[in-house]
């Protein structure tokens, strides 16, 4: 009989928790209900951890309402001075926008998010899914900022493929030579409800104008 082997990364998880939650070994190992010794080879790499143990540590986690991830993402970022979280459906082996889609929000790319539960509602329901977090630096980039305003709106429309007949438009072309000049664009990220909003604007159904009474 083959023991299954452990892919979380267990031991990571346990540091993190360990220091979070000011734990010494033994009071986390009776926590989780097993031994200081098993607890102390798998802070040293040396125990052949069963899909058991480490399902019923997760599970304590969870049960206890103490959130790994929560806490790895609050410790990264008191570490670190700017933190983002990537979501992937298979794992990557490096940063690259090689299979990226060119509809997204701001057409092919690296997207990141700012907080960890963002980049896992993308991937969370495949089980290859994984979430990495990176540190970064926008020295010596050229940065686009949006906001949650017309250009934002028309930008994801016109890589989601809305906006077809109005590529030709002074406005639209000068904004997306803006965008595609850009090493990173910082922006909102789009919901379903936004994609509704796009539907009725592209078939006239509503408008850009703005009245203001002041």
């Amino acid at each position: 009989m083959i023991t299954p082997v452990c892919k979380y990364r267990i031991k990571e998880d346990i540091q993190y928790f360990l220091k979070s939650q000011y734990l010494s070994t033994s009071e986390f190992s009776r926590l989780v209900h097993t031994s200081r010794t098993t607890v102390v080879r798998m802070l040293n790499g040396s125990c052949n951890k069963s899909d058991n143990i480490c399902e019923r540590i997760y599970a304590t986690f969870y049960n206890n309402n103490l959130r790994i991830n929560t806490v790895k993402e609050e410790l990264l970022k008191e570490t670190k001075n700017n933190v983002l979280f990537h979501g992937s459906k298979d794992g990557l082996s490096k940063v690259s926008i090689n299979g990226a889609r060119a509809d997204c929000d701001f057409g092919q790319g690296f997207y990141c998010c700012e907080t960890y539960n963002q980049a896992l509602s993308f991937v969370w329901r495949k089980p290859q899914s994984c979430v990495y977090s990176f540190s970064y630096s926008l020295d010596n980039l050229k940065v686009k900022e949006l906001g949650c305003d017309l250009q934002w709106m028309l930008a994801i429309c016109y890589y989601r493929g809305y906006l077809n007949q109005y590529k030709s438009s002074a406005m639209i072309k000068t904004l997306i030579e803006d965008i595609e000049s850009a090493d990173v664009i910082i922006a909102p990220i789009a919901d379903n409800r936004m994609f509704y909003i796009m539907s009725q604007f592209s078939d006239g159904e509503i408008n850009a104008d703005v009245h203001f009474i002041h």
